[in-house]
């Protein structure tokens, strides 16, 4: 297994976790939530599924050798 691939899905786990702390912290403190927040925790969420299923083709493929 690649470790790029791990790689990118702990990024996209970072920053969800960034963009939904920030979000929280938002809504706490009053201030105004930015969209960029939401856009980093939409594009680490799509980094961290979309990478998931080409691991998995890449295991069984290797598997099949």
């Amino acid at each position: 297994m690649p470790h790029t691939d791990t790689q990118r899905q702990i990024f996209g786990a970072v920053l969800v976790c960034l963009g939904a702390a920030t979000a929280l912290q938002a809504r706490t403190m009053g201030f105004e939530l930015d969209m960029l927040h939401v856009a980093i925790c939409f594009a680490g969420a799509g980094l961290f599924v979309f990478d998931a299923p080409q691991r998995i083709t890449m295991s069984q493929r290797a598997d099949k050798r």
